[in-house]
């Protein structure tokens, strides 16, 4: 049986090709074609004998495997790859019965049957074909092994719901039991099947991500799905949300995606005065951030408008990090910056505070903080005492905390210009030395 189809493939314009029905699936309803040569084309010689040797090893063992999801998707939108994706219908550790891949090559195997392989200096994520049903609305999948035909039925979009075989015997044939070629040719994201963002709300992050960087817009239905599925979101965890946050940071333009998750309500949905304020969209333009830690300045750009206590609220609600919580609470110290304060004052405000959150309010607020927070940066946190200590020990100050006490009125008077000179400090810390 011979179909015929055109579809789009980036810089190819449009490509009109026959393409030979395979023997994955008996359907006449599935679209059939052939992406061998892109592989060819767009990955390397490396990656390229990593996918074969796995493709060997799954058929020597009677199972098939595939290239899956955005992997698939992205050759045909001739997008920039970042990861390799394989779906295999056996769990990865069953890969090294064969005695082609070895155990050491197999890595974090995780409870959903996925693993990180090297092959060729290539890491690839290969992951098991799975079924999954959903206990509870937002809750974890439950996972069990099942064909491809199930693992692709599972999966949120049907331009994510594409395999290619790299089996050898059906090299590069596309398994699309979803009409996602059709989708990607008119640019449309749609999801599989209703009950997709009930049964895991994450996916509704993920459609405002695709929306923004393949720049396709939602059939009807989805988007009225979106409409209906806020409960979803205020049931998650805190840490999917994050995660999904993080994922959004890392975009080429966050901003673009929560405007729209802003536009759906998602954002308040999180809390309820999360929100997109006008600087922001000046900082989380493209090429905007002000830090290369693009996921730590997300999250700091994000609660800069809120106020301390729903900033703390927020750590709270998304189960963040200490690497992330305590910047976000050093917000609160820089908040109590005025203006007119003396250096010492601002010193003593900025001295614990991460570099990161002073970048962000730096740039977020302009004016006099900005100039407060470039005075400390440039300035006053490099400057150092001449004595010690220990110098005031020798002094004659018994052990204590008066010594801490000491130390800080002279380097305050230090950076506020009162003192200068090593003698200069001597003189004040023998003044304000308590006889033994």
């Amino acid at each position: 049986m011979i179909s015929r189809f055109t579809y789009r493939f980036g810089l190819y314009n449009r490509l009109e090709t026959d393409y030979q029905s395979s023997n994955l699936v008996s359907s006449s309803a599935v679209n059939h074609m052939n992406i061998s040569d892109l592989i060819l084309k767009r990955l390397t010689p490396g990656q390229i004998s990593a996918l074969q040797l796995l493709g060997r090893t799954s058929e020597s063992i009677g199972v098939r495997a595939f290239l899956v999801g955005g992997t698939v998707r992205d050759l045909i939108l001739d997008r920039a790859l970042t990861d390799l994706d394989v779906s295999v219908e056996c769990h990865p550790q069953e890969l090294t019965a064969s005695g082609h891949i070895n155990t050491d090559m197999v890595e974090k195997i995780s409870p959903f049957g996925t693993a990180k392989v090297t092959l060729s200096d290539n890491l690839i994520d290969v992951a098991m074909a799975r079924a999954e049903s959903y206990p509870s609305p937002g809750a974890l999948p439950e996972v069990t092994k099942a064909r491809i035909e199930d693992d692709l039925a599972r999966r949120d979009f049907t331009i994510n719901a594409l395999a290619s075989s790299i089996t050898p015997s059906t090299w590069g044939e596309i398994l699309d039991l979803h009409g996602g070629l059709e989708d990607i040719d008119s640019s449309c994201l749609r999801v599989l099947h209703n009950e997709s963002f009930s049964d895991d709300p994450t996916r509704i992050f993920r459609a405002a991500r695709y929306l923004s960087r393949l720049e396709f817009d939602f059939d009807a239905n989805t988007y009225d799905l979106i409409a209906e599925a806020h409960d979803g979101i205020i049931n998650l965890t805190g840490t999917r949300i994050a995660n999904e946050l993080e994922k959004i940071f890392l975009e080429s333009n966050p901003l673009d995606v929560l405007q729209i998750l802003e536009t759906w309500d998602v954002l308040a949905d999180i809390q309820s005065d999360l929100s997109v304020d006008n600087h922001l969209k000046e900082l989380m333009l493209p090429g905007g951030y002000p830090s290369n830690d693009r996921k730590l300045m997300g999250f700091l750009l994000l609660a800069l408008p809120l106020l301390g206590t729903r900033r703390r609220e927020l750590c709270e609600r998304l189960s963040l990090a200490t690497a992330i919580s305590s910047p976000i609470g050093d917000l609160d110290r820089i908040d109590g910056l005025s203006e007119g304060m003396k250096p010492s004052q601002i010193h003593a405000r900025l001295t614990s505070c991460h570099d990161a959150a002073l970048e962000a309010a730096c740039d977020y607020y302009g004016g006099w903080v900005r100039d407060q927070i470039v005075l400390y940066q440039t300035k006053l946190r490099e400057i150092t005492l001449d004595i010690s200590g220990a110098d005031v020990l020798a002094m004659g100050l018994k052990e204590g905390p008066e010594i801490g006490r000491v130390i800080e009125t002279i380097k305050s008077s230090l950076i506020d210009g009162e003192i200068s000179s090593k003698e200069d400090q001597i003189k004040l810390a023998q003044s304000l030395l308590t006889p033994c």
